[in-house]
C-alpha cells in the first residue's frame, strides 16, 4: 500500500524521535507527505481556574517550545532528502490530545499515523495514560506504534 500523507505526533521524547525516523523511511519509500505536529496543552496552565490561557508571556513561551522542538526534528528529517513534511503547532484546551490528533489526521486525509509510546504499563500507564492507545483507538486508519523501553 502506498501512503499519500503520514500524521506524526511529535513531542521531543526519545519515543517521538524513533516514531519520526520509521515516518521517514516509510514517507521516502512511499512518497507521502510528513505532517508532523506538535500538541501544546495549554489546560495545564489553567491554575485554579485563573485564565493564563490567553496572556502574550504563554504565547511566547510555547512558541519557543514548539521551535525547539522542531528544529530537533530537523536534524532527523534532513538524513532523508526529498521528503515532503508540515510542522504544525496544534494546541488543545481542555480536550484530549489523541482526539485532536485524530480530527487533524481526517482534516488532512492522513492514510497512515507513525507514532512513538514509552509503553508504560501499570500505575504508571494510569496517571501517564497513552495517546497512542487512544488514538489507535479512534483512527479509522493504520497506527504504526514504535515502542521505546525507558
Amino acid at each position: 500500500m502506498l501512503y499519500t500523507n503520514i500524521l506524526v505526533p511529535f513531542d521531543d521524547s526519545e519515543a517521538a524521535l524513533a516514531g519520526l525516523k520509521e515516518a521517514c523511511r516509510i514517507g521516502l519509500h512511499t512518497g507521502a507527505v510528513l505532517h508532523i505536529v506538535h500538541v501544546i496543552d495549554l489546560a495545564q496552565f489553567a491554575w485554579s481556574g485563573a485564565t493564563y490561557l490567553h496572556t502574550d508571556e504563554l504565547a511566547i513561551a510555547s512558541s519557543d517550545v514548539s521551535k525547539s522542538i522542531f528544529k530537533r526534528s530537523e536534524s532527523i528529517v534532513a538524513e532523508f532528502p526529498n521528503l515532503n513534511t508540515h510542522c504544525t503547532v496544534l494546541e488543545a484546551v481542555g480536550e484530549k490530545v489523541a482526539s485532536l490528533l485524530v480530527h487533524k489526521l481526517e482534516e488532512w486525509e492522513c492514510d497512515l499515523v507513525v507514532m512513538g509510546t514509552h509503553g508504560f504499563s501499570g500505575v504508571k500507564h494510569l496517571l501517564m495514560g497513552s495517546v497512542a492507545q487512544d488514538v489507535i483507538r479512534q483512527a479509522g486508519v493504520p497506527v504504526t506504534v514504535i515502542r521505546v523501553a525507558s
